[in-house]
């Protein structure tokens, strides 16, 4: 049992958002729902530490959703996740960039 909250929608009806359980000393985790399906622990950029936090905000009709991860080892990232759920760190897809600390939305195209 838990609490969570839907941020993104696709055109397929499948959405992302975030989800804590209630009896878990982790942080929120960024959480994907096929349309009709159950949710799907989106995957972690660093191992899980208590109190990090990934939060899914806008998913395309691939199935691949961005958002950002938050740990304290870390700081803030922006990351993209695949269909499959693993997750990338975004600064590491684009050359020349140093940092992106959160991805807000994300086309069909990718």
């Amino acid at each position: 049992m838990g609490s969570g909250c839907v941020r993104g929608i696709n055109a397929l009806g499948d959405v992302c958002g975030e989800f804590r359980f209630t009896q878990s000393s982790e942080g929120w985790s960024a959480v994907r729902a096929w349309n009709g399906g159950s949710l799907v622990i989106l995957g972690q950029l660093n191992q899980r530490q208590p109190d990090d936090e990934n939060y899914a905000v806008s998913i395309n009709d691939a199935g691949q959703a961005v958002g950002w991860d938050y740990s304290k080892k870390t700081s803030c990232n922006g990351v993209l996740w695949a269909a499959n759920g693993s997750a990338t760190q975004l600064v590491k897809l684009i050359t020349g960039l140093v940092s992106i600390r959160e991805a807000m939305g994300i086309n069909n195209q990718g």
